[in-house]
């Protein structure tokens, strides 16, 4: 295996497990573990940040693939530029959770998408 392809290999593990703890604070809030909840708000940042690296690493070291695997990628990289955007510039708290609920859900399908 090539430095490039381990790489790229690396590097979406990284970004999936990354989006994975992204992802999992929601449902441990809605189930009551708010200890869990309240630790993964802590990493919350960080982990969008290495979410946001691992996936452009990935997608500049990315072998010519599929096209459901590009479009899936950069739909779900799309989507997570677009909800970081509306996290930082909206002002109505109320509606800037559900936009970011629905935003994350596509993110999710999208990489969901990827991964398969």
């Amino acid at each position: 295996m090539s430095v490039k392809n381990a790489v790229h290999k690396t590097s979406g593990y990284a970004a999936a497990a990354a989006l994975s703890a992204l992802l999992v604070k929601y449902p441990l809030r809605k189930l009551g573990m708010h200890k869990a909840n309240a630790a993964l708000m802590q990493a919350h940042e960080a982990a969008s940040g290495a979410y946001f690296l691992a996936a452009l690493l990935h997608m500049a070291t990315s072998p010519k693939t599929s096209g459901c695997k590009v479009a899936s990628g950069a739909a779900a990289f799309a989507v997570s530029v677009v909800l970081i955007a509306d996290c930082h510039m909206a002002k109505d708290q109320t509606s800037k959770m559900q936009r970011h609920r629905i935003y994350s859900a596509a993110l999710a399908a999208a990489a969901a998408l990827h991964a398969f």
